[in-house]
């Protein structure tokens, strides 16, 4: 059974140089270029798979068509080769590179196989269990590819976990410094152009902390304080201003 994200597909049918039905099992590995993903996407998106097994299939069956069936168990290499290059012929011009193909199988009908296997079945058999080898010894190499490709996917994606954490604190830490220093300057106008009573007086430092506190009780909205102080009797500020509309009710305490 092949391993996940390898597709399952149907015997190959073609015919040989004489024109014998013949039946076909092999494997095939390719990669994208890296380069080209963009012209591959802008063609194909994510249908590119279907259009190769397509190409593939109608290339490697034309291939079939250039030997005599026999050929496969006297020289099974120069048949292999030719396989390999009819499948990277097909994925050159579609963006693929087509790195490996093991051809494992041979099969003929009924009529025409028992002739042949009387000849060739100890040559068959010991192809077939190198071939198999082959598969085997390249599914593997291809196992590391992908572990090194897996490798490299967690690599990337932590640096990018890393990156947008230190991009996220250093605009927090911008944002912070940027209001600190909007307050300190809010203050400072306030402490230059604020005077006390209608004189030219400015108010000092315990007059300014005074004053941070009021603004910030005043921007709490469940807040309420209570104001006490000759000539005015003890009031609820923020009440009293709902009652009254928002109408000044300490007009002799503060001048601004």
């Amino acid at each position: 059974t092949p391993e996940s994200g390898v597709e399952m597909l149907g015997v190959l049918r073609s015919r040989d140089q004489d024109g014998k039905r013949i039946f076909l099992d092999l494997s095939l590995q390719y990669r994208l270029k890296p380069s080209q993903l963009g012209m591959l996407y802008s063609k194909l998106q994510l249908n590119y798979e279907s259009v190769y097994i397509s190409a593939l299939r109608d290339a490697l069956s034309k291939v079939g068509n250039k030997f005599a069936i026999a050929r496969v168990w006297e020289n099974y290499s120069e048949i292999n080769d030719m396989m390999k290059a009819a499948c990277k012929e097909t994925l050159a011009d579609m963006h693929a590179e087509c790195w490996d193909l093991q051809l494992w199988r041979v099969r003929l009908e009924e009529r025409y196989e028992d002739a042949l296997v009387r000849t060739q079945v100890r040559k068959q058999a010991q192809k077939t269990e190198e071939a198999r080898k082959m598969h085997s010894a390249v599914r593997a190499k291809t196992q590391v590819v992908l572990a090194e490709y897996r490798k490299n996917i967690t690599v990337i994606e932590s640096t990018g976990i890393a990156q947008k954490y230190q991009l996220e604190r250093a605009a927090a830490a911008t944002a912070e410094a940027n209001i600190i220093q909007l307050e300190a300057d809010v203050l400072k106008i306030i402490k230059d152009e604020v005077k006390v009573n209608k004189t030219n007086l400015t108010m000092n430092e315990s007059q300014l902390v005074t004053y941070q506190k009021l603004m910030m009780l005043q921007s709490q909205k469940e807040a309420n304080f209570v104001y006490s102080g000759l000539p005015v009797e003890p009031v609820n500020v923020q009440a009293a201003r709902a009652m009254s509309g928002g109408r000044r009710l300490l007009d002799d305490v503060m001048e601004l």
